[in-house]
């Protein structure tokens, strides 16, 4: 029977048909199949057909670069099926149109080994249907696909044709089209969000905006004075309302003193308990209008005041209860029969006299100097400092409230109201972490916009990291003691801001001797700082003026030991050990603390050297002792952990990794599951970012996948190009070789194009 015309000009043949032409200099390309039926086909072979459709087919790339054709599929029906006849055979037909048989027995031999046929017959047939169920049941589990070793075949082949016969005629092509693709050699780059990348200095610049952005200063206004109370007595002789001038002077000059705003006033007036009630009344009133008269002539009206007048009887009941006199045995009419003696009059005159006056009271506002506002504003400073240390009393309330006076002394100074040393010797008596780590992350906000400090910012910065280590140090030692462990946001600070000096140090803003006073111990405790110092150290190495060797400067051998290149990272090198050590083990080292932050930075930094450093053509990491399983499952981590890394950052990293992948298995011709799940991971991140993507983009991503789809049994790479093609140019368009490359994998895979 005659085949109709395929990619070849002219071919027959029993059984499986090869064709081959057009050659493709290289491995450079991917191939995609499509299943194409014959027409007149009979039930029977429509029924074959349909179990056809569902496998899935490719050439072994590995064998066709040996000259060798092998086929690939998953499902075994597809083949078993027909082979059940003993009339059908397989025979191939090479570009020489030189032919080889294969019977039904030889193409068994290769997909059930353990089945040999030595009898016809129904036994003959159950044992093979056995067989092929056992095949099917091990081989799903293993999900390893079929091989079928058809025959040789020039390896710079572009195109295969399958012919499938049943009873000497076909009923089905099987077509596979080698398509040229690019080596992958870097995927583009997307940064779909707008935060900044993130790096060991960067973190401070983020701590301090959500810090000082939650803990703004409360508005601290200076006191206008203090509240006072005086008071001013008068004494008068017996029968008598004229006081000492002296002390009428003295009250009038206060009246007219400016330091005082008076609010109110009370006059009180007395009269001795002797003497007739009418004559004690007078005299009260007199002794009253004395104080009366002098208010009004100095303060006007402006003051309000009341008038109490009295026998001062209360007096005169303690005087007795002081002599240690019953002051109940006599009656007040009693008593002033008692003195209506003249000798009781002179032996009882020195209690008399003291309760014949009159008093003054003002209720008053003492104003205050600029002077003494700062004085007390430096006293109120200390008290809210003492409060905050006490138990319990730790509130952010009270930290506002010391970084508002601090602002108002800031505030004289620049007035030139207050001398400026003043004003940076201002600190709590005993250190509070947070007040210096907040005011220190305020100046450094004014220090990056170029604004006047008045205090030395560099000796305020060693400063505070003096404080917050000082905190670590305390809450470990109390955890020592049975107390839970130190707060990991403490430790945070610590490395923040120690990173933020070396920051500083590098771009010429901070004395480099400065370096030398953040020492620390290589102890699993300072591990993140003590990385911070090496990091620093490595950066000298580009600026020789910043050439300080801290180990000159201190005998102690705990800064940097000598038993490594303090200025070197590399896989040998101390700090990519410590680096390693606390991504893979951190969770494990005794003593050591960290925060979600440097647990997600120390993730990035460890795959940032070793996938930027890997060279997939010799399958050679940074790290010598690092594979490809435990790269991808640190890459999976750190994806799932963002939280400060911006994402693209992340996912940057994550696609450079997977492209090296697919580039490995391109170089070794192995496919492997770690590159269908880096295939998978490439396409997904793709198709979710298409909006982003430009035409010649997405072209330069197709094109650089199309030979991964020579390990795909189900032309998953096809499928993925499609639809990132539809997708980016319904949005933008295509040009005239986009939408070539477009319709020529639609006709590849025999798909109908939506474009």
């Amino acid at each position: 029977m005659k085949l109709p015309t395929l990619f070849c000009p002219t071919f027959s043949l029993l059984g499986l048909l090869i064709c081959l032409c057009l050659p493709l200099q290289g491995q450079d390309r991917g191939l995609f199949w499509k299943l194409e039926p014959l027409p007149d086909a009979r039930p029977k072979e429509k029924r074959l057909l349909k179990k056809l459709s569902q496998s899935g087919y490719q050439l072994d790339p590995l064998a066709l670069q040996q000259g060798e054709v092998v086929l690939l599929f998953d499902k075994l029906p597809v083949l078993g099926a027909s082979l059940n006849r003993r009339q059908s055979s397989l025979q191939l037909l090479t570009e020489t149109d030189s032919t080889s048989s294969l019977d039904r027995e030889a193409l068994r031999a290769q997909l059930y080994p353990q089945y040999q046929e030595r009898s016809r017959g129904t036994t003959n047939q159950r044992r093979f249907r056995k067989a092929l169920k056992g095949k099917q049941r091990s081989l799903r589990a293993a999900k390893a696909p079929y091989r079928l070793q058809v025959g040789q075949a020039p390896a710079t082949a572009t195109r295969y044709t399958l012919a499938f016969y049943r009873k000497k005629k076909p009923f089905a092509l099987l077509h596979f089209q080698a398509l040229p693709g690019q080596q992958i050699t870097g995927l583009p780059y997307l940064e779909f969000s707008n935060c900044s990348p993130f790096d060991r200095a960067s973190y401070f610049q983020d701590i301090s905006r959500r810090w000082y952005a939650g803990t703004a200063p409360y508005p601290y206004t200076p006191a206008l004075g203090i509240a006072r109370r005086k008071r001013f007595g008068l004494l008068f002789e017996k029968n008598m309302a004229a006081p000492d001038p002296e002390d009428v002077k003295t009250i009038r000059a206060f009246l007219t003193d400016t330091l005082y705003v008076i609010d109110k006033a009370e006059i009180r007036a007395w009269a001795s308990v002797e003497g007739s009630l009418e004559n004690n009344s007078r005299l009260q009133e007199k002794r009253a209008e004395i104080l009366i008269r002098a208010l009004e002539q100095q303060q006007g009206d402006s003051i309000p005041y009341t008038v109490h007048t009295e026998e001062n009887w209360a007096l005169f009941f303690d005087q007795l209860q002081r002599r240690g006199l019953d002051s109940t045995y006599r009656s007040r009419e009693e008593w002033k029969e008692f003195f209506l003696s003249k000798e009781e009059q002179e032996r009882w005159e020195p209690l008399l006299a003291r309760q014949r006056k009159a008093e003054l009271w003002l209720e008053l506002l003492q104003k205050l100097t600029g002077e003494q506002q700062q004085q007390l504003a430096f006293g109120h400073f200390q008290k809210l400092a003492f409060r905050y240390q006490q138990p319990g009393q730790r509130r952010a309330g009270l930290i506002k409230a010391m970084l508002g006076i601090r602002n108002y002394l800031q505030a004289e100074v620049e007035a030139g109201r207050l001398q400026a040393e003043r004003l940076c010797s201002l600190r709590p008596q005993r250190e509070v972490y947070e007040y210096s780590l907040i005011h220190f992350y305020e100046q450094a906000e004014r220090f990056e916009r170029g604004q006047q400090l008045l205090c030395d910012f560099e000796a305020l910065a060693l400063e505070t990291f003096t404080s917050i280590q000082n905190r670590y140090e305390l809450q470990y030692i109390q955890h020592l003691q049975g107390k839970p462990r130190p707060d990991a946001k403490v430790y945070g600070d610590l490395v923040s801001v120690q990173a933020y000096i070396f920051q500083k140090i590098i771009e010429g803003k901070f004395s480099p001797r400065l370096a030398c006073a953040l020492r620390v111990p290589e102890d699993p405790r300072y591990y993140h700082l003590y990385l911070n110092y090496l990091k620093f150290t490595n950066a000298l190495r580009d600026y020789p003026a910043l050439d300080v060797d801290c180990r000159q400067e201190s005998a102690s051998a705990e800064v940097v030991g000598d038993a490594f290149d303090w200025r070197a990272i590399d896989a040998d090198s101390r700090y990519y050990y410590l680096l390693k050590r606390m991504v893979l083990e951190g969770h494990r080292l005794e003593g050591v603390w960290r925060t979600d932050w440097m647990v997600e930075f120390d993730r990035f930094e460890f795959l940032q050297y070793n996938i930027l450093n890997w060279n997939p053509d010799t399958g050679q990491f940074f790290d010598r002792d690092i594979g490809v399983a435990e790269m991808a499952a640190q890459t999976s981590s750190l994806l799932k952990s963002l939280r400060h890394l911006c994402p693209h950052q992340a996912y940057g990293l994550a696609i450079a990794f997977h492209a090296k992948v697919v580039q490995q298995a391109y170089g070794q011709q192995q496919p492997s599951r770690q590159l269908e799940e880096s295939l998978a991971f490439i396409e997904r991140f793709y198709i979710r970012h298409a909006a982003a993507l430009s035409p010649q983009q997405a072209t330069h991503i197709v094109q650089q996948l199309l030979m991964a789809n020579s390990y795909s049994l189900r032309n998953e790479r096809g499928r993925f190009a499609m639809d990132l093609l539809e997708r980016v140019g319904s949005r933008k368009g295509l040009t005239h070789d986009q939408q070539a490359l477009y319709q020529q994998l639609a006709a590849s895979m025999g798909v109908n194009p939506k474009l």
